[in-house]
């Protein structure tokens, strides 16, 4: 472009224009610089319940099963937290090359889903609990499946609502 800025091209294939000024004073991250490795991260959650000591294992395994990750460091499983709808794992690999990082979370996940199944390791969803201070007598008695409250015909009771 010019003397002013420095263009860069993304794997998106956009191209971005940055001034000079911002590469000599600012942070660049640099993939290829002196190696191509790098880590994947894949972030898991089990339901509550689940063996904390099971899934690292079975994370582990599918890990060492994928061919494109590195033996060396050996990957590791860590349970990380207590979160609000499941126990948070994350897994951690090294790969020989950057470019194929997408590809490998793929796999991973895959494999992971598999031998969850296979293992009895269930993947939660978000869920919360509802708890209601106050009903009219009407809505009170519908939840309870109670039909039409008392003393309401039938017709009475059709289009009240909850409050």
């Amino acid at each position: 472009m010019s003397e002013r800025a420095t263009i860069i091209q993304t794997f998106d294939n956009a191209e971005i224009v940055v001034p000079n000024s911002d590469l000599v004073t600012g942070q660049v991250t640099n993939w290829t610089l002196g190696d191509r490795r790098v880590r994947v991260k894949v972030p898991v959650g089990a339901a509550y319940g689940t063996d904390v000591w099971t899934v690292p294992e079975t994370l582990k395994s599918c890990a060492k099963a994928n061919p494109m990750v590195l033996s060396t460091p050996k990957p590791n499983a860590l349970f990380l937290a207590f979160g609000t709808s499941s126990l948070d794992f994350e897994m951690r690999v090294l790969i020989p090359e950057f470019l194929d990082k997408l590809q490998v979370l793929s796999d991973l996940n895959q494999d992971i889903d598999n031998e969850f199944a296979l293992n009895n390791i269930e993947i939660p969803f978000p869920q919360s609990d509802l708890h209601l201070r106050s009903v009219d007598e009407i809505a009170a008695e519908r939840i309870r499946g109670n039909g039409t409250p008392k003393g309401l015909t039938p017709r009475e009771g059709v289009g009240t609502q909850l409050s």
